[in-house]
């Protein structure tokens, strides 16, 4: 990927921000390594992975791959005669806890998230190595007893011996002859030995080695002679425990040695995966929506992400979304506005996205659609390069020769500005030759300009499109929207009065500004608006005819099923003859004919009359009800009231499709009991708003033929965007009696308690 693409684009910064989700720092690396990739197959791998992890965030017992990084640890035993502290050892032993861990809940979950085991399949669980690190150190970087059973035996002489040595010092200090002589009755370790504490004056008559004095040398810490052959004792027992640990240490180090390659294969593994589950995090967090692909690029209310984040940190509502769309034939997009209208955001949103996309992100957008770029350049900024002397100019034209020369395949070339950082004129002239270039070798190009003969040739050329951003023209302010089909002017002129400039210089420079620009500009938009009009005149003309047409075919129907159609066709084809003489346009008259063709080859069974429904009849419903068989217990105007399995509804007459014959209620019995059960709970987290909803009336449907009470909705918290929507629809819905927000311990403001009415 185009390293100046992606800094124009700030996309490193947007991997920093998504860090903030990862729980690991091999993760969090993994994270900064993301790049763009071109194979669809691996994307979308990609995406359903992270689809995948996202179903199941919301378990508390979901297992966030929180590693250490051990690829150092790892490295270091390779060196000979070098061995593992008991701290590293219990590092590389959570690891492994880690992987098993890991392993066994996405095994668990492999039916409803069979991409993400098979992601994780490769992880190897090391039972033994686990259990032999257990048996052998702790957090605290302590060599356990159980690590070995000589270990175990020399604590155990050791403790003894102790035991031995302060019954022995507990003896001394209680002696009466001694009484005078002691500053504490404490035994103190001094040098790895037993002692205690003499008043300095007393220490020559108490036989034993001195140790240490304290600081005012008023004690003075004796080995009495009495315990010294149990501390020459103690010291050997403890270089013994000091070499068994150092045999235990190697040996832990040698096993460990023996499965680097599965080790680091598992590190390998769970940083991916932490950073997939940093990204589902952030699509939960931002109502991240999953692209389709697609030949057309289409971004419905999208949010620049940076700007996005920065809303969200300064808890802010201001980030305007706009809808970014390229569809075939165009090639080349057109962006022009005012300064500050927001031209750069939206250049830089859609290389941001699809940045974003091909590094298998979730974009904040409502509907994404994108085809895979093989690559994306970008010229935004000013790329003044003062160390070498290139000029501003210099830089842009060699950025764009740059791009020109890599183009290979499906490009998308960005450019702030085009022709920037020379006399107008020429460096528009000079762009509009590269956008010419660029064209014709495949590439969509989408660049932003205040030129007024750019913003013409987006009107002329038919694989060119010309999009403003929008601007109120009252207050002069920025609405930051884009309007497709439309060229936006700079309103440099309206600003600087808006600003208070003097009206004398404003005059001057609408003189300067020149006629003969505007006047060629003028005349080629008068040219475009007669072209319009005359198409809208004939959109309107072929409009009003299907208003007719649809209106005489209404009452062909309507008079088909009061008297039948072998009457009317000669009536038809007079009235057709009576059309064909009124109307001049040859399409219409074909449009007529065509009709009248389908309609002879209508057969009169087509048209059924109203069914004639009696209590005790059995009925087929409609769709809605899973064409069900019911009996009919009582008749309406509008209404009918049936019996479905054990239920007792009531539903309007146009939800009956037929009348069945017993034998047929006999054949599909079996099907009356198969209605979707009830749900008093609904999951809707990761979910669009329009599959919300949907699922949200199925539930509804299903809960009052039931005569369900009350349901869940859970939905969590995220932007809110899907929290109001859901309530909102609620408020109309004529089968709910009200609704409220979760209590604390039933999940707060992530979900929504639902009264059904009845």
């Amino acid at each position: 990927m185009d390293l100046k693409t992606l800094q124009d684009l700030e996309f490193n910064h947007f991997l920093e921000l998504i860090t903030n989700y990862a729980v690991s720092n091999p993760g969090k690396n993994e994270i900064l390594t993301l790049r763009p990739i071109n194979s669809l197959s691996l994307l979308k791998e990609r995406f359903q992975i992270v689809k995948e992890i996202k179903s199941r965030l919301w378990d508390k017992n979901f297992p966030f791959p929180k590693i250490s990084n051990i690829s150092s640890l790892l490295a270091k035993v390779k060196i000979k005669d070098f061995f593992l502290s008991p701290e590293e050892i219990y590092v590389i032993g959570e690891h492994l806890d880690i992987a098993a861990k890991i392993y066994h809940y996405w095994e668990e979950h492999q039916k409803e998230c069979p991409t993400v085991f098979k992601f994780i399949h490769s992880i190897q669980t090391i039972p033994s190595l686990q259990k032999k690190i257990k048996q052998s150190v702790n957090a605290q970087g302590e060599i356990l007893d159980t690590a070995s059973l000589e270990i175990k035996k020399i604590r155990l002489k050791i403790k003894q011996l102790k035991a031995k040595i302060k019954a022995e010092l507990d003896s001394i200090l209680h002696t009466p002859a001694y009484r005078a002589y002691w500053q504490e009755k404490i035994i103190s370790i001094r040098q790895g030995r037993y002692v205690v504490s003499v008043k300095s004056e007393f220490q020559p008559f108490l036989k034993g080695i001195i140790h240490d004095y304290s600081r005012s040398r008023a004690t003075c810490f004796i080995e009495p002679f009495e315990i010294l052959p149990f501390n020459n004792q103690l010291q050997m027992l403890i270089k013994e425990e000091e070499e068994e640990k150092k045999k235990i240490l190697i040996d832990l180090t040698k096993t460990i040695a023996n499965e680097i390659n599965t080790l680091l294969n598992n590190q390998k593994i769970l940083a991916k995966l932490d950073a997939l589950t940093a990204i589902a995090q952030y699509a939960i967090e931002f109502d991240g929506t999953f692209p389709k692909f697609s030949d057309q690029i289409y971004f419905k209310k999208a949010y620049h992400p940076l700007l996005l984040w920065q809303e969200k940190k300064e808890n802010q509502k201001k980030v305007v979304s706009i809808d970014l769309k390229i569809s075939p034939p165009t090639k080349l997009l057109i962006i022009s506005g005012p300064n500050a209208g927001g031209k750069t955001v939206a250049l830089k949103t859609l290389g941001l996205f699809i940045l974003m996309l091909q590094a298998g992100i979730p974009v904040p957008a409502e509907e994404a659609y994108f085809p895979i770029f093989e690559h994306v350049f970008s010229d935004i900024g000013d790329e003044q390069m003062l160390v070498s002397g290139m000029s501003t100019f210099s830089a842009h034209l060699k950025r764009l020769q740059n791009i020109l020369e890599k183009i290979k395949g499906r490009t998308l070339i960005l450019i702030d500005e085009i022709g920037k950082g020379t006399h107008p004129s020429e460096g528009i002239a000079l762009g509009m030759s590269f956008l010419d270039e660029f064209k014709a070798k495949g590439a969509i190009t989408v660049v932003t300009t205040h030129h007024d003969i750019l913003k013409v040739y987006g009107l002329k050329d038919k694989e060119a499109l010309n999009v403003a951003v929008g601007i109120d023209t009252k207050s002069l302010t920025p609405t930051y929207q884009l309007i497709y089909n439309t060229v936006g002017m700079s309103c440099a002129l309206e600003i600087a009065e808006k600003l208070g400039v003097e009206r004398q210089i404003l005059e001057k420079a609408k003189n300067y500004l020149g006629k003969s620009e505007k006047n060629y500009f003028l005349s080629e938009l008068i040219k475009l608006k007669n072209e319009l009009e005359t198409r809208k005149n004939l959109i309107f003309k072929l409009f009003s005819s299907i208003l007719f047409l649809k209106e005489r075919w209404e009452n062909i129907i309507r008079q088909i099923e009061e008297k039948g159609i072998d009457k009317l066709l000669s009536k038809i084809e007079q009235t057709i003859k009576s059309v064909q003489q009124k109307k001049e346009d040859l399409e219409i008259l074909k449009m007529q004919r065509q009709a009248l063709k389908e309609l002879k080859n209508i057969s009169i069974s087509s048209f059924k009359e109203p069914l004639k429904i009696k209590p005790g009849d059995w009925v087929k419903l409609s769709n809605r009800f899973g064409q069900k068989i019911a009996q009919v217990k009582w008749v309406g105007e509008d209404k009918v009231e049936v019996i479905i399995g054990n239920w007792r509804c009531q539903i309007p007459k146009n939800e009956i499709k037929e009348i069945v014959k017993k034998a047929q209620v006999l054949h599909k019995a079996v099907n009356v009991h198969t209605l979707s059960a009830p749900v008093s709970e609904i999951y809707l987290l990761g979910k669009k708003v329009d599959e919300a909803l949907t699922e949200i009336e199925k539930a509804i449907d299903i809960a009052v033929l039931y005569g369900l009470k009350q349901m869940r909705i859970i939905h969590g918290l995220g932007s809110g965007r899907l929290r109001t929507a859901i309530q909102n629809y609620l408020k109309v819905h004529p089968q709910v009696a009200g609704f409220r927000d979760g209590h604390a311990h039933e999940g707060g403001q992530g979900v929504t308690i639902v009264d059904i009415r009845h």
